[in-house]
């Protein structure tokens, strides 16, 4: 299970400076840099794991910049050898990846889970943990254009996409960027606790379900986003509390 690599924004912020060059480069497109975090994690893969490559199943959440992450990381992974080459100026050859809508985590169009995300952000501990970050939302309302009661969870979510994913004067300071980053995990942990056991169900069901036989496969990859990893590790309990880092050649294969 690994994350995706660095993509361009997903959308765009009303006072966003960078919205031509996005544009040029297609929204939530894996960057060149996101090309060689997946190749070069895929190269890594293959000396880690040769001897599981002979029969693999890939599957990939239905995005572009995780679509593109799974086929980088398996061009790393699968470098065509011998009678595999069909053409000798591109070394490369395809290999299926499959997309899964489930693999996003199902949730969010459930009006129980929303029911239940909506107690939890009213309980008083979540309360107490979220005023620290009041001064925040309204710094990034302000520089952002967006109204306060409309940085919503998801929202925010996409917001923190498009400022790290872009060379932004707005989060240069590493006490923005931090507060950020805590404000999204402390979300994710309320997002969790709502219905942790849905969270197990499916992880149970849909992931470890790859282990079962009838799959035939030696390997099973997935290509996911940070909040799905996350969820998954908090499922399995290994879970630190931290976002998922992008994944690279270090061999941070995140579970």
């Amino acid at each position: 299970v690994f994350h995706h690599g660095d993509h361009t924004s997903q959308e765009f912020f009303p006072t966003d400076k960078h919205k031509e060059i996005a544009r040029q480069q297609g929204y939530s497109q894996l960057t060149k840099l996101g090309i060689q975090q997946l190749y070069e994690l895929g190269q890594y893969m293959r000396k880690r794991s040769s001897h599981f490559l002979s029969v693999i199943y890939v599957q990939s959440t239905d995005c572009d910049h995780t679509l593109m992450s799974a086929q980088a990381s398996l061009a790393g992974l699968y470098p065509p050898t011998q009678g595999q080459i069909w053409n000798l100026r591109i070394l490369w050859q395809p290999i299926p990846v499959h997309s899964a809508t489930l693999l996003y985590l199902p949730f969010s169009h459930c009006p129980k889970y929303k029911k239940l995300l909506r107690e939890t952000f009213a309980t008083g501990d979540f309360q107490r943990q979220f005023k620290h970050y009041k001064q925040l939302l309204k710094f990034l309302a302000t520089h952002t254009g967006y109204p306060l009661k409309k940085l919503t969870t998801e929202r925010i979510w996409k917001l923190s996409d498009t400022l790290q994913y872009e060379v932004n004067k707005i989060i240069e300071s590493f006490s923005v960027r931090t507060k950020l980053r805590k404000l999204l995990e402390l979300l994710l942990q309320a997002e969790f606790e709502s219905s942790p056991f849905s969270f197990r169900c499916y992880f149970k069901n849909y992931i470890l379900g790859a282990r079962k036989p009838s799959y035939h496969q030696k390997m099973v990859m997935f290509s996911m986003h940070a909040a799905t990893i996350a969820a998954l590790q908090m499922a399995l309990n290994v879970c630190n509390g931290k976002l998922p880092p992008h994944s690279e050649k270090s061999g941070q294969v995140s579970a």
